[in-house]
C-alpha cells in the first residue's frame, strides 16, 4: 500500500467531513477507487503534475478519463492538480479508508497463508481475531508459498507468525545461540 503522508492524511479529513455532511462516504470511496486506478498510471500523473502543462489540457484528459456525479470528488481533484499533487490519490484513499473503518469500528488483517483459505477457515480466523480486538475486522488474504505452512497474521501493527518457515527460523536461531 502506498504510503499515507500527513498532507494525504489531512486532505482525506477534509473528505471525510464532506462526505459525512451530505452521507455520500460510499459515493467517495467509489470514486477514489477509480482515482488511484487513473494513479497507477505514471504518464498520466506526470500530466496532472506537469506545471508548464496547461489547466485546460490537464482538464481535458481528466475529463476523458475520469467521470462523476460526485462534484465535491472533481473538486479535490482539481485541487491536487492546481497544486501539483495529484500523485497523492493513493495516499488519499488509503487514509480515506482508515478514517471511515476507524468510525465503523472496523479493524483491517491481513492473513498470509502458503495456499488459499477456505470460506470456513476465513470465518474462523475473523471471528477469533474480532474476539481478541473486541471490533469487526476486514480480512485480506494473501498466498505465499514460501511460508510452508501455518499463517502469519498482520493486525494492529502487530505480527503474529505462526508459519512453519517462522518456526524453522526460531528453532534455527536457537540452535545457532546454543553453540555459541
Amino acid at each position: 500500500m502506498a504510503g499515507i503522508t500527513n498532507q494525504a492524511k489531512r486532505y482525506a479529513q477534509a473528505a471525510l467531513q464532506v462526505a459525512r455532511q451530505d452521507n455520500s462516504i460510499e459515493s467517495w470511496q467509489t470514486e477514489l477507487s477509480k482515482l488511484v486506478t487513473l494513479a497507477k498510471i505514471p504518464e498520466f500523473v506526470e500530466a496532472m503534475n506537469y506545471p508548464a502543462w496547461e489547466y485546460k489540457k490537464k482538464f481535458d484528459l481528466l475529463e476523458s478519463q475520469f467521470t462523476t456525479k460526485n462534484v465535491m470528488v472533481l473538486n479535490l481533484v482539481f485541487i491536487l492538480i492546481e497544486k501539483g499533487k495529484f500523485n497523492l490519490v493513493h495516499g488519499i484513499k488509503a487514509a480515506f479508508d482508515d478514517l471511515v473503518d476507524e468510525i465503523n469500528g472496523v479493524e483491517r488483517a491481513e492473513i498470509t497463508s502458503a495456499i488459499p483459505l477456505d470460506n470456513e477457515e476465513k470465518n474462523k480466523l475473523n471471528v477469533l481475531l474480532a474476539e481478541l480486538r473486541g471490533k469487526k475486522i476486514s480480512l485480506t488474504e494473501k498466498v505465499d508459498e514460501g511460508i510452508i505452512g501455518g499463517v502469519i497474521i498482520r493486525i494492529g501493527g502487530k505480527i503474529i507468525d505462526g508459519s512453519t518457515s517462522g518456526r524453522l527460523t526460531a528453532l534455527s536461531n536457537r540452535l545457532a545461540e546454543a553453540h555459541r
